[in-house]
């Protein structure tokens, strides 16, 4: 009898021991290292192109955004924002990355804020749809969102405009934890420009002029 108790005992020790070692979890927890994952924690990786077998091992997500054109993108995606997010943010929910194209990225040239790319929630083209005018999504990114703005002529089956752009390429990637669309420009933050003032002015324009102003604002 005393024999057995002791290993109850060690057996509840253990799991609390155990239990203790598992860390907590939160949508949007501030990473350990946060003091890293700033605006310049991904380095110089984003210019690489690794080949396989040297090491790498691409996953469906490289392979469908390496396809589509997004060279640059795969590799970030595969190799540095889902890894960050999982492990260093410890959220597994499903997440929404926004990829900007090779030759945004490449001709930017000031710090890319990756992060702000990157939605803790799913974001398919019908959802954002239903978000209203001026709407704020939070990002991994501390220090920025987006803003959903509706277009111009908003009949409901349109495509939203986030941070100013309209997304090009719809759902590249989709497994129903990773969600993946193309953009054409790298967002600029939120809080530095002013969205608003400009979607205000351009809804003081003519009828015959929002088409064009909608176009030469958002669409290019």
């Amino acid at each position: 009898m005393a024999s057995s108790n002791s290993v109850i005992y060690l057996l509840l020790l253990f799991l609390l021991i155990l239990l203790q070692a598992i860390p907590p979890s939160s949508p949007l927890m501030m990473p350990e290292n946060a003091t890293c994952v700033d605006d310049g924690y991904f380095g110089e990786l984003k210019f690489l192109d690794p080949q396989e077998g040297l090491g790498f091992f691409p996953s469906q997500v490289y392979k469908a955004l390496y396809t589509a054109g997004y060279k640059q993108m795969a590799w970030i995606v595969h190799e540095k924002l889902i890894p960050t997010v999982r492990s260093c943010f410890r959220y597994n929910g499903t997440i929404t990355i926004f990829a900007p194209k090779d030759d945004a990225l490449l001709f930017y040239f000031r710090k890319i804020k990756l992060l702000q790319h990157v939605v803790p929630m799913k974001l398919d083209r019908d959802t954002l749809k239903t978000f209203p005018n001026n709407s704020t999504i939070l990002t991994f990114q501390f220090s920025g969102h987006l803003k959903v703005h509706r277009p111009f002529f908003d009949d409901g089956t349109r495509d939203s405009i986030i941070n100013g752009k309209l997304i090009k390429d719809w759902e590249i990637y989709n497994d129903g934890r990773v969600i993946v669309h193309g953009v054409p420009r790298v967002f600029c933050d939120s809080s530095n420009t002013n969205f608003d003032g400009i979607y205000q002015f351009a809804n003081t324009l003519p009828q015959d002029k929002k088409e064009i102003a909608q176009t030469m604002i958002f669409e290019t």
